[in-house]
């Protein structure tokens, strides 16, 4: 999945949600607590499913060692997915500025594509049965 963390601030806190360490345990409690497996979570977020922003809280607080049981958890799921939303912005227009900067950045992970190279003139062979 590889993504960045994201510094989520929600309610005068700042925490670090980084999805590439969630754990195991983690992914199972996130799928038994939503029915989502990490893809789908990750979707649902973003569609601001209830399931699934208890579920980000829960793993914030898990990551921030502030240990909770998923299910206990209380908290306004708009002002949470607002949060969400705004540090995942800009941490897009902090990549999109460190492209500008550093345009190989982007050139590197863009994949190569191979041009056929016409045959220039004509020899008379036939390349039909090729």
């Amino acid at each position: 999945m590889s993504a960045n963390p994201l510094r989520i601030t929600y309610e005068d806190k700042v925490y670090v949600y980084d999805p590439d360490k969630i754990t195991i345990k983690q992914a199972f409690v996130v799928k038994a607590h939503t029915g989502f497996g990490l893809i789908e979570f990750s979707k649902a977020v973003n569609d601001a499913d209830p399931a699934s922003l208890q579920a980000l809280f829960w793993l914030m607080k898990q990551q921030a060692g502030e240990p909770c049981e998923v299910t206990d958890l209380d908290f306004k799921p708009i002002v949470l997915f607002s949060a969400f939303m705004a540090a995942a912005i800009e941490e897009i227009e902090r990549l999109e500025a460190a492209d500008a900067v550093d345009p190989t950045a982007t050139a590197e992970a863009a994949p190569l594509t191979a041009e056929p190279t016409p045959i220039s003139g004509n020899s008379g062979a036939s390349t039909s049965g090729l």
